[in-house]
């Protein structure tokens, strides 16, 4: 969607520029941590000098980087198909809502707007905005392709989730109500069980996730949110992502055992046919014809062999002559490329049934190539029984004594 000329497309082109974005974003991002360890200020403009040069030159940047992207686009409309652009554009209005307005409306009121003034709630939320600079992030997906492998398993295993999620939620709910009921006239009422939303958390965190339970309570006791976000980031974080991790490694075993499998049966083949292979050389010339690739599958040692790793020896007898259908002889990596080719385990592939549909091409081809010959020479048989030494014999001619 960028145009083919000018000075702005060529700079959102070039990789120099891809690299320094990037750069740039995990920059501000360890610098987020840092200002959030350093600054107690609630606004920029009460924070000491650095870290409003800093916040000024990340904001400045970042506005001029979107700046360069939007000019080169060929249609400016064409900015809302850019998911990406559409994404930077919302984080980038956030930082300089933070950076600039705020700071600047804090300045005209003289002190007016701040944060010990009724609207510090207000300032608080605005504050909040520096939390989405972390979420500039996820352009890290766009430059590595196994970050976008996992975000999008994350997004259609999400459903799957929410589904298990909520069949959970119901059978807590459903244990909670029988515990409730138990507990009346025991200890547990005035601890684990006085009520359900109490029941359902002992459930939850002291049977299914016990290791987080003091960590959530203790956060709870503080505030209400503290507990939830902390419950969230292990449902995201641990149940989630390390699952998937599981999901992940198990494949990649999977794949892994596959290849070895299919090596070890390679070099399988390939050492039967080292072994058969000189015995069955006639000539000595290291090459193999029909008549001795038959000579040495029909020994019983050599399709024993071959059928203990999963060639079919009497297929291949069978298919002799179709192997060195374009050949008279095969070389020792031909024959074991064919021998691999012809295993009773392989999967058919898109390349075996092009093969299939160009020898059934040229099959059809050699018959009508026949049947054209035979034709000339019916037509030629007719013109020869016509001549006049045939009528002045006297002999009948008919189409079946023609044949």
């Amino acid at each position: 969607m960028y145009r083919t000329d000018g000075h702005f497309q060529a700079i959102a082109r070039s990789p120099i520029f891809d690299i320094t974005g990037l750069s740039l974003i995990l920059l501000n991002t360890l610098w987020l941590g840092l200002e959030t360890d350093h600054n107690d200020a609630a606004l920029l403009v009460d924070a000491e000098p650095q870290f409003i040069i800093v916040e000024n030159f990340f904001c400045t940047v970042f506005c001029l980087e979107l700046f360069i992207r939007f000019m080169a686009f060929r249609s400016k409309a064409d900015i809302k198909k850019d998911s990406w652009f559409m994404f930077d554009s919302v984080l980038v209005l956030f930082m300089a809502l933070e950076t600039w307005v705020v700071s600047i409306l804090v300045l005209a009121t003289n002190g007016g707007l701040s944060a010990s003034s009724g609207s510090a709630s207000v300032l608080k939320v605005v504050r909040l905005f520096r939390m989405t600079r972390a979420a500039r992030v996820a352009r890290l997906l766009k430059a590595v392709p196994e970050l976008m492998v996992i975000g999008r398993g994350i997004v259609i295993v999400a459903r799957t989730v929410i589904v298990i999620m909520c069949l959970l939620f119901m059978i807590i709910y459903t244990f909670a109500i029988i515990f409730t009921q138990l507990a009346k006239g025991t200890d547990l009422e005035h601890t684990l069980c006085p009520d359900m939303l109490t029941t359902m958390s002992t459930l939850l965190l002291g049977g299914i996730l016990p290791d987080v339970a003091p960590t959530t309570n203790a956060m709870s006791e503080e505030d209400f949110f503290f507990g939830l976000f902390f419950f969230i980031f292990v449902l995201m974080a641990y149940v989630m992502i390390m699952n998937m991790l599981i999901g992940v490694l198990v494949e990649v075993v999977a794949v892994v055992a596959s290849v070895e499998k299919e090596k070890n049966q390679v070099a399988s083949v390939k050492r039967v046919l080292q072994k058969w292979t000189p015995h069955a050389d006639i000539t000595g010339d290291n090459l193999l014809s029909v008549d001795e690739f038959k000579n040495m599958l029909n020994t019983a040692g050599c399709a024993k062999d071959l059928n203990d790793v999963g060639v079919d020896a009497i297929a291949l007898i069978d298919h002799a002559d179709f192997v060195y259908r374009d050949k008279d002889e095969l070389t020792f990596a031909e024959l074991l490329s064919v021998v691999l080719g012809l295993r009773g385990r392989n999967d058919p592939k898109v390349q075996d049934l092009v093969q299939l549909r160009k020898f059934l091409q040229g099959e059809m081809q050699r018959i009508e190539m026949s049947l054209e010959s035979l034709h000339v020479s019916l037509n030629c048989g007719i013109i020869e029984s016509q001549s006049p030494q045939a009528k002045q014999s006297g002999v009948p001619v008919n189409s079946v004594q023609i044949a």
